[in-house]
């Protein structure tokens, strides 16, 4: 009883909802748009994320995310669109984003990132 029988679920929208978890969220894994904007989002983006092998559309917008991005998040391989503005990450925007080939759409403003970005993004 819970969202790892949802084996069909391919749109999840928890936008809103003062959602401040995303534990077993990885267990949905046919999830192809996820959208948890405008909650209680803390920390680092959660691991549970990158273990979402069919994620095409992720935002995480307007939560209070901290901390770097992970190295991990080249394993989202099939990723159009990130969208993580208005949080407090930073660090450098890791280069494995380089990684992401069918990202079409990458949204990072209303952050604490520094330095460049990387080569691969730009191309």
């Amino acid at each position: 009883r819970g969202i790892e029988n949802a084996k069909k679920l391919k749109q999840l929208d928890l936008s809103s909802t003062n959602l401040f978890s995303l534990e077993d969220l990885d267990k949905a894994s046919s999830i192809v748009e996820f959208y948890a904007a405008s909650n209680m989002l803390s920390g680092s983006i959660p691991d549970e994320i990158f273990n979402l092998p069919t994620l095409e559309q992720l935002s995480l917008d307007y939560n209070d995310l901290s901390g770097k991005i992970s190295n991990k998040i080249q394993k989202l391989t099939n990723l159009k669109l990130l969208s993580i503005a208005s949080n407090k990450l930073s660090g450098q925007i890791p280069g494995a984003m380089g990684e992401l080939s069918n990202l079409l759409v990458l949204r990072l403003q209303s952050n604490a990132f520094d330095g460049t970005i990387p080569k691969k993004i730009e191309s």
